[in-house]
């Protein structure tokens, strides 16, 4: 299983500001478990301590369908996030990350590295009126 995405890296993040709503997509390749499931987390304010779940409301999430090819399966899940005031004041050493990872419900298997994505983004002080 494999996550893949194109936005912010821990070197190069991606760049809001406060008010603009981003859109978090993540492309997982399940294998053969057609049940894998896409879940995120989200960094907290406080610098050092681990990311807690996140848990979207109401339209912020579009989850996809589990795509088939042959024996394989892809699924893609999208959030929507709204870049605020506290996100703006993040340190250096802790950057709003989201991360969006595979869970295969009944399984205590350990996943591999590359079922997980993470998301780095730098928020700037100014507001965005769209």
């Amino acid at each position: 299983m494999e996550i893949q995405s194109d936005i912010g890296t821990a070197t190069n993040m991606a760049h809001f500001m406060i008010g603009q709503v981003v859109k978090l997509t993540c492309k997982a390749n399940l294998g053969t478990r057609s049940n894998g499931l896409i879940s995120w987390k989200k960094s907290t304010i406080v610098a050092g301590s681990e990311m807690a779940n996140y848990i979207t409301i109401n339209n912020e999430r579009e989850e996809g369908q589990v795509v088939a090819n042959g024996c394989q399966f892809k699924k893609t899940d999208s959030i929507m996030y709204s870049m605020t005031d506290q996100d703006a004041i993040r340190t250096s050493n802790n950057p709003l990350q989201f991360q969006c990872y595979i869970i295969v419900p009944g399984s205590s298997v350990a996943l591999r590295e590359t079922t997980m994505k993470n998301f780095y983004i730098k928020v700037r002080m100014c507001h965005s009126f769209s």
